[in-house]
């Protein structure tokens, strides 16, 4: 995310195991450390707390570092629709079709309308303070559900379906590809 000039700072969000590891990485670069907590939502609580004690930006960015190839353009985008609504994140329209299994009997599912979130999902430094201050423990997926559930409506962005989430081992083939399929391109 770095390679967007819009990115004034960077927090990363780390488990405690690993702050020894990344402290000085981090520092060597320019980017803030914090610890996370026990799951993704105390994380990026963690992250906020940090940031609006130390930072205080307009806009906040949540980015996953399981999704390595977003691309400068990307973040652009999704940060001036955030300037512009309060509540943006990138997402790509569902291609496939989409099945939903209860108790072994399957349904299709209409995917018109149907998006994959993407990251980084950017907010106004308010509006992601009070969706966080109201949450009461019930389980989210990402931090646009959060912002959601607070009645802001948040916008989507079409982002590359190339913002791949990497979560397992086949995953790092497919960047591999990708990653090198850029550099070509780049030279």
């Amino acid at each position: 995310m770095r390679s967007s000039l819009r990115i004034k700072s960077i927090v990363v969000v780390v488990r405690a195991e690993d702050e020894a590891v990344m402290q000085p990485i981090a520092r060597s670069i320019g980017v803030d450390v914090v610890i996370g907590g026990e799951a993704r939502y105390d994380s990026v609580r963690n992250g906020l707390a940090h940031v609006t004690r130390n930072l205080l930006p307009d806009l906040v960015a949540i980015h996953d570092a399981a999704r390595p190839l977003v691309t400068a353009a990307d973040v652009d985008a999704v940060i001036d629709a955030a300037a512009r609504t309060g509540a943006a994140i990138l997402a790509t329209p569902v291609r496939g079709t989409i099945k939903r299994d209860r108790r072994g009997v399957t349904t299709t599912v209409d995917r018109n309308g149907l998006w994959e979130a993407l990251t980084p999902q950017v907010f106004r430094t308010s509006i992601l303070c009070a969706a966080y201050a109201r949450h009461r423990g019930r389980p989210v997926t990402d931090d646009a559900e959060l912002v959601e559930r607070s009645g802001v409506a948040v916008t989507l962005v079409s982002g590359s379906p190339e913002n791949i989430k990497i979560t397992q081992r086949e995953d790092l083939r497919i960047a591999a590809s990708i990653f090198s399929s850029r550099n070509a391109t780049n030279e």
